[in-house]
């Protein structure tokens, strides 16, 4: 059984500019069972004993407090109403924030030691927690007291509407959604008490191609052997942090919005619905293959098509970098791992109540196909029907699913039909 509270102190505002916002948080874990070890010195091994269900009643307890601060800083470069480009405009949005937890690894917490003597007699110290293998996990051992601090920016332009034949029209346009900068430091820690530094910048541009990045970088050196020694980058190196990773995806989107101008079969021919003069009856083709089954219909039957279906697609480039360090036969190894991917994902309706689906891929540096899916759904108002396929790959599988759209009965009233990709292997 767990209890947790979380109490929110009131927000407030120094200055008109500052925001703060502290906090309390504190919760418990009851527990009705114990598990206590000793050493059996002649079996060599620790022994481990289980108290009867709810013999006893223990409580843990987890507790912690933090503030944060937050403001924001405007600039504005003004180049005149005579230019295209009239003004820039840069947002900053630093934000720092404290928090604290104290030691929690304590015998009120069920944390307990012994002390033994092995077979080749040494002395050794096994520390454990009465409660650990339950459904909650107890408290562990340590104690943290960090700040965290955090830069956003974000950049907008002020160019001239060309569109505006008044020649006196403004629009704004985002060069720089966001971009941000962020780190912490661990005051109560042993050692290597900062954290990584972080950078992540995202964009887009005509509303369509979307970009987004992010870098991180180790302010801690290496040692001969590529391990992390806490003596920093700059005193060891010169240089100021060390490259860990970095990744870039940029996506680019179409859609299409299905319209038959009010013809969807339910008014009069003639334009009643406001058609444009089309019949409803132009909407309806004849089709001699049955869109759910596929039989074959000699006659050939009445049904519902819409020529300007909506549909939407999706490219997107992803590429990612990694460094790693490996210490083989007295030297050291710089591994960079490279990935990069091609992606296309796509949606189209072809009747107001069937959509298609489709998801595939393309990995660049091993040259080959990704996991492609095929996917569709039929909505018959009170009943679902989807099917997934998965044509090649590891993952190759297919699936048939009919169930209720009410989710009180979605689990009752379900037929379900598929194959494991785990068949494959």
């Amino acid at each position: 059984m767990t209890h947790n509270f979380q109490i929110g102190l009131p927000n407030f505002t120094l200055l008109n500019y500052f925001n703060f916002t502290p906090s309390i948080t504190y919760g418990q874990n009851w527990f009705f069972r114990t598990t206590e070890h000793h050493w059996d010195p002649e079996a060599q091994k620790d022994v481990a004993e289980q108290s009867k269900a709810f013999s006893t009643l223990g409580i843990t307890q987890t507790y912690s407090g933090s503030i944060s601060m937050s403001t924001r800083i405007y600039g504005m470069f003004n180049f005149g109403k005579s230019h295209r480009l009239q003004a820039l405009r840069h947002v900053i949005s630093p934000s720092i924030s404290m928090s604290f937890s104290p030691e929690k690894g304590t015998a009120a917490n069920g944390w307990r030691s012994y002390t033994y003597t092995d077979s080749k007699g040494n002395v050794k110290t096994y520390d454990y927690n009465i409660y650990a293998g339950q459904l909650y996990s107890p408290p562990g051992k340590g104690k943290t007291g960090s700040a965290n601090i955090s830069i956003g920016n974000n950049l907008e332009a002020k160019i001239r509407d060309l569109r505006d034949t008044t020649g006196k029209g403004v629009k704004k346009v985002k060069l720089i959604d966001q971009f941000n900068i962020s780190t912490g430091y661990n005051f109560l820690a042993d050692s290597l008490k900062m954290s990584n530094v972080s950078m992540s910048m995202s964009t887009s541009i005509f509303g369509k191609l979307s970009l987004s990045g992010s870098a991180s970088f180790d302010p801690y050196a290496i040692n001969e052997q590529g391990r992390k020694i806490n003596v920093f980058n700059v005193v060891k190196t010169g240089k100021l942090l060390r490259f860990n990773s970095a990744s870039l995806s940029a996506s680019y989107s179409l859609s299409g919005k299905g319209s038959i101008n009010g013809n969807d079969g339910t008014k009069g021919a003639g334009g009643g619905g406001g058609g444009g003069g089309e019949s409803a009856a132009s909407y309806y083709n004849r089709i001699y293959y049955h869109p759910d089954t596929g039989e074959f219909i000699p006659t050939g039957w009445l049904y519902y098509t819409n020529p300007n279906v909506p549909w939407s697609m999706n490219f997107n480039y992803s590429f990612s970098f990694n460094r790693s360090y490996q210490y083989t036969n007295g030297e050291l190894i710089t591994n960079n791992r490279f990935t990069q991917t091609l992606g296309i994902s796509g949606n189209i309706k072809l009747s107001p109540r069937m959509s298609v689906n489709m998801t595939s891929g393309f990995d660049i540096m091993a040259m080959k196909l990704t996991t492609t899916q095929l996917s569709a759904t039929y909505d018959l108002h009170c009943f679902n029907i989807s099917v997934s396929w998965v044509p090649t790959g590891n993952w190759q599988s297919w699936s048939f699913r009919i169930s209720a759209n009410a989710a009180a009965l979605a689990d009752l009233l379900r037929f379900t039909k598929n194959s494991s990709f785990w068949d494959n292997r």
